[in-house]
Order: C-alpha cells, then structure tokens, then sequence
C-alpha cells in the first residue's frame, strides 16, 4: 500500500514541474525576442553552451555564460527558478487547495 500523502504530495509535484516547464518556456522566448538572440556570452559561445541551460541550470553557471543583455533583462525582470516559482505555484493555490482537489471540499 502506498502512503496517502506522499501521492497527494506526488501529484502536486508532477503538475507544479509542467507549469514551471510551460512557464520556463515562456520566460526564455521572451528574454530570447527582447535580447535579440544574444543569450550566450563569448565564452559560453566557445564551449557551445546552450541558451536553454542558463535558464534551467545552477545561477552560478547562468551568469558565468550569460550575454551582458541577458543579465541586464535579468536585472530587469528577475530570473525565475525552480525554487522560486514552487512557492508561488503553492501560495497561488492556498493551503486547502491540494485537499480539495484530490478529496472534494465536502470531505
């Protein structure tokens, strides 16, 4: 038998990953548009790292290899992490809300 909670808790983090995806997405198509493409500085260029990895990897890295726009419309606009984002996906739902969905409010 499996526990009741950690479902409950399993559920929760499967939904909240596939929004920070979907929102991760977004963000990076948009500093990508407002930075015209120049996401990756000369030294991330040369070792062929990715866009995408300065959004979804370590800040550390991001910033070692981000262009001088990508940190500026970071400064600008913040830059969303998976620990960051968690919180507001669970303040946006309210304590109650993982029980009500999985159980109904009647319950």
């Amino acid at each position: 038998m499996s526990s009741l909670i950690y479902g409950i808790a399993s559920d929760l983090w499967r939904d909240m990953k596939a929004d920070y995806a979907e929102r991760l997405e977004q963000v990076f198509q948009q500093a990508d548009n407002d930075c015209h493409g120049y996401l990756v500085n000369k030294a991330g260029r040369a070792q062929h790292i990715s866009a995408w990895n300065l959004f979804s990897g370590s800040e550390s890295y991001a910033y070692r290899y981000a262009s001088r726009e990508l940190v500026d419309w970071w400064a600008e606009h913040g830059r969303l992490t998976l620990s960051a984002f968690e919180a507001q996906w669970l303040n946006s739902r309210g304590q109650e809300h993982a029980y009500d969905e999985q159980w109904g409010a009647s319950n």
